[in-house]
């Protein structure tokens, strides 16, 4: 995310993250590249967030970044730590990565 915010790169069309904490480092003021009520920049791509309220280090980046993000809740299945593991078994998840893949 760091990067995305910092410089624009062409080829990257989206961000995809599954159990990020970028919303909630932002609110603590701890990006390196985004301070705390700077929005983000232009060039930063579209970008779908995928967290689990079972996943105890899954944040909600929406209410940070409004209108830049969207948020997606799924079920893992899991509980915590596992959670966090399983985004990538989760075929909720896979199914909505390859629903953006040419958008």
């Amino acid at each position: 995310m760091d990067l995305l915010v910092e410089r624009e790169l062409p080829n990257v069309k989206r961000l995809v993250t599954a159990g990020s904490q970028a919303g909630f480092f932002y609110e603590l003021d701890a990006l390196v590249s985004l301070e705390f009520g700077e929005e983000l920049p232009r060039h930063f791509p579209l970008w779908e967030n995928y967290y689990d309220p079972a996943d105890f280090l899954s944040y909600r980046a929406e209410p940070a970044f409004a209108g830049r993000v969207r948020d997606v809740a799924v079920e893992n299945g899991q509980p915590f730590p596992q959670a966090h593991l399983a985004y990538w078994d989760n075929k909720a998840v896979l199914a909505g990565i390859r629903g953006l893949v040419g958008r």
